[in-house]
């Protein structure tokens, strides 16, 4: 199933390493439903940091990017 929302480019710390990686989270039914470059599709995209803005707008979809 397609998640509602996907957030991509989200700055995502590890709290126990403190590692800081940059992936995508997917939004379904108002709760975190999957984290990580799989998630690619959903209804809306928000392209918060990160080099992504072509693929979301490729698909279609809306982009909003993070100031």
């Amino acid at each position: 199933r397609e998640a509602d929302c996907l957030l991509e480019g989200v700055r995502l710390l590890n709290v126990f390493t403190g590692e800081v990686t940059s992936t995508n989270v997917a939004l379904g039914a108002g709760r975190i439903v999957g984290i990580g470059d799989k998630y690619r599709r959903a209804r809306e995209t928000f392209t918060l940091g990160g080099d992504t803005s072509s693929r979301a707008s490729s698909r279609g979809t809306s982009t909003w990017r993070a100031a």
